[in-house]
């Protein structure tokens, strides 16, 4: 997708189409998630370095950046008087401490991965919620 395409796209105060396979589709969407390992301005850099619009054009129709840590996440809203996103407000990650942290030996990794062998339709793991499926039992061919 080009970047004029993805603007119009996420421009709330324009109806736009996206295309489709036989005939193009109106879109019509309450909330658009885009992600990316990047940070939006590396993003804009990397994938759209060749085109002639700024990167303003992008921020402000992203109202809301959102940045995922293993300990916490920041939200940051776009503020149209200074054209970027304003203050980061940090909140801890509910799930953080609900997982053990388990320092696995590189012996351990190759066990687990040995044991993740798929055969068929039978799967060799254990005590990893999978279940063992007859054949017949699929529900596809």
């Amino acid at each position: 997708m080009g970047l004029s395409d993805l603007l119009k796209m996420l421009d709330n105060h324009t109806a736009s189409s996206v295309k489709s396979r036989y005939q193009n589709k109106v879109l019509e969407c309450m909330l658009i998630v885009i992600t990316s390992v990047l940070p939006i301005d590396e993003f804009f850099k990397n994938v759209f370095s060749e085109q002639k619009e700024p990167i303003l054009q992008l921020k402000r129709r992203c109202g809301f950046y959102y940045e995922f840590y293993e300990q916490f996440y920041a939200i940051q809203v776009f503020d149209e008087s200074t054209g970027d996103y304003g203050k980061k407000y940090k909140y801890s990650n509910p799930i953080y401490n609900k997982f053990p942290k388990v320092k696995l030996t590189e012996q351990e990794v190759l066990n687990r991965i040995g044991d993740m062998t798929v055969t068929g339709s039978e799967y060799m793991g254990k005590d990893d919620g999978f279940m063992t499926v007859d054949d017949e039992d699929l529900p596809f061919n």
